[in-house]
C-alpha cells in the first residue's frame, strides 16, 4: 500500500509541476514586457534549448502572436533547429505586419542561403538557388528591405546573376545621391554585361569621378572602338589630344589601327617634336612605310640623317628605309658616311 501511495505521490507531483509551470508562463507572458522577454531570449548567452521550450509554451496560449513566432524562429536559426525556423518564416510571409514580413523573408533568405553551402550536390544547389530567387524577388518587388541594406540586396542580386534587379537597386542608391561614384561605376559595368547602352553613366562618371577622369574618357573610347563608332571616337581623342600627350599616342594608334598611316605619322612627329625620343620618329617613318608612302618615309628619314649619323642602331635603320623606298643613291651615300665613321 505505502508503495502506491508513493506512485499516487509522485504523479500528483508531476501533476502539480506541470500545472505550476504553465501558470508561470501564462503569468510571464501577460504581466513580463514583451520586449525584454525578447531581447532578454535572444541575448548570446541565452540558452536556446531552454528559450525554445519557453516559446513554444507561450504560442500554446497565444497561437496567432505573429512576434513570438518569428522570435521563434530566430532562437531556432541559433540553435541550428533550422526546419523549425523555416516552417515558421513561411507561415510568416502572409503576415499583413510589414514589419514582420520584412523580417521573416530575411531570416527565411538567410536561412537557405547557409543551407546552399551546406549541400554537396549540384542538383541540391540548384533546387536551393530556384528557391533563393522566389524569395528574393518577393523582397525587392515587394520593397521588403530597408533603404540602408541596398548594398547588401545588390550584392545578392550579382550572387543570384539577377543583373535586372541588380540595376534597379543601384538606381534607388543613386535617387538618394546622384554623385555616387560607385553605384555609377556598377551601373556602368552591369549594363556592359548586359550588353545594354552604359554610354551616358560613364559620361556622368566623367565628370564627377574627376580623380579618374582619364580612365573614364579611355573607357569612352574602348567602348566606341568596340561598336566601330570610328568616327566619334576619333573625335574624341582629338578633343583630348589638344591638352594630354597621352592622348596624342592614343590618336596616332588609332590612326594605324585604321589605316590612316599619314595621320598616324603626324601624330608621331608631334610626340617627336615634344619628347625628342627618337623612338618616336622612327614610329612615324614605318606608318608611313606601311601605308605604301615610300617615297615620303625616305624624305622624313632623309631630315634626321645628320643629325642621327652618330646614332649606329639609328643610321643602320635609315639604310633600311632609303633600300626600301628604292632610293639606291641616298643608301650608297649613307652607306659610305657610315663606312668612314666605321674605319
Amino acid at each position: 500500500m505505502s508503495h502506491v501511495n508513493e506512485d499516487r505521490l509522485q504523479v500528483a507531483t508531476y501533476k502539480e509541476i506541470a500545472i505550476v509551470f504553465a501558470t508561470f508562463v501564462v503569468i510571464l507572458f501577460f504581466l513580463y514586457p514583451k520586449e525584454l522577454i525578447k531581447d532578454q531570449i535572444l541575448r548570446e548567452d541565452s540558452n536556446y534549448d531552454l528559450s525554445m521550450l519557453y516559446l513554444k509554451n507561450m504560442l500554446k496560449h497565444d497561437p496567432k502572436n505573429e512576434s513570438l513566432m518569428l522570435t521563434l524562429a530566430k532562437v531556432g536559426l541559433q540553435s541550428g533547429k533550422k526546419d523549425i525556423s523555416l516552417r515558421l518564416v513561411e507561415l510568416l510571409h502572409s503576415s499583413s505586419d510589414e514589419k514582420i514580413k520584412k523580417e521573416a523573408y530575411t531570416l527565411g533568405y538567410t536561412l537557405h542561403k547557409e543551407n546552399y553551402y551546406l549541400v554537396d550536390t549540384q542538383e541540391q544547389k540548384e533546387q536551393i538557388i530556384k528557391k533563393l530567387k522566389s524569395i528574393f524577388l518577393n523582397i525587392v518587388e515587394d520593397n521588403l528591405y530597408d533603404v540602408q541594406d541596398l548594398d547588401i540586396w545588390y550584392e545578392e542580386a550579382i550572387f543570384l546573376n539577377d543583373y535586372l534587379s541588380a540595376h534597379n537597386l543601384l538606381l534607388k542608391k543613386l535617387k538618394q545621391n546622384d554623385n555616387d561614384i560607385q553605384s555609377l561605376e556598377r551601373i556602368y559595368y552591369l549594363l556592359n554585361k548586359m550588353g545594354k547602352d552604359s554610354l551616358p553613366y560613364l559620361q556622368q562618371l566623367q565628370k564627377k569621378d574627376k580623380a579618374n577622369a582619364l580612365k573614364w574618357i579611355m573607357a569612352e573610347y574602348y567602348l566606341l572602338m568596340d561598336k566601330q563608332k570610328y568616327t566619334e571616337a576619333e573625335i574624341l581623342l582629338k578633343k583630348h589630344s589638344l591638352n594630354s600627350d597621352s592622348f596624342v599616342k592614343e590618336l596616332a594608334h588609332f590612326y594605324n589601327y585604321t589605316k590612316q598611316y599619314g595621320k598616324a605619322s603626324q601624330a608621331y612627329i608631334e610626340i617627336y617634336n615634344k619628347s625628342k625620343d627618337k623612338e618616336y620618329l622612327i614610329k612615324a617613318i614605318e606608318s608611313l612605310q606601311a601605308g605604301n608612302y615610300l617615297k615620303e618615309s625616305v624624305e622624313l628619314a632623309q631630315k634626321y640623317e645628320n643629325f642621327y649619323i652618330n646614332d649606329k642602331e639609328f643610321r643602320i635603320f635609315l639604310l633600311k628605309v632609303y633600300l626600301a623606298g628604292g632610293d639606291v643613291k641616298l643608301a650608297s651615300k649613307l652607306a659610305k658616311k657610315i663606312m668612314d665613321l666605321e674605319k
